[in-house]
C-alpha cells in the first residue's frame, strides 16, 4: 500500500502460486484486474481499492474458496458484472 506503483499488473504474479495476500492499495496502478488471480487458490485476501483501474471484476475471482476479503471498491471505472 501506498507505495506509489504504476502501470499494469505483471502477469508474472501468477507464478506465485503460494501467495496468500495480495494488496495494492492506495496506488496509480492501470489496466484491468487480470483474470490469473483466480488460478491463485490459496489467496484468501485481495485488494486494489484506490488505483487507477478500469474494467470490470473477473468472474474468476468468484471461485476462489479461501478468499475471504477482497477490496476493489468499484467505481466507474470497474464495475461488478453479473452473469
Amino acid at each position: 500500500s501506498l507505495n506509489q506503483l504504476t502501470g499494469t499488473i505483471p502477469e508474472t504474479i501468477s507464478k506465485l502460486t503460494k501467495l496468500y495476500y495480495f494488496s495494492v492499495r492506495f496506488n496509480q496502478l492501470t489496466g484491468t484486474i487480470p483474470s490469473f488471480f483466480g488460478s491463485l487458490s490459496l489467496l484468501e485476501q485481495f485488494s486494489v481499492y484506490t488505483n487507477k483501474m478500469v474494467g470490470t471484476i473477473p468472474p474468476e475471482l468468484g471461485k476462489l474458496r479461501n478468499l475471504g476479503t477482497y477490496s476493489i471498491h468499484p467505481t466507474r471505472r470497474i464495475t461488478v458484472k453479473f452473469d
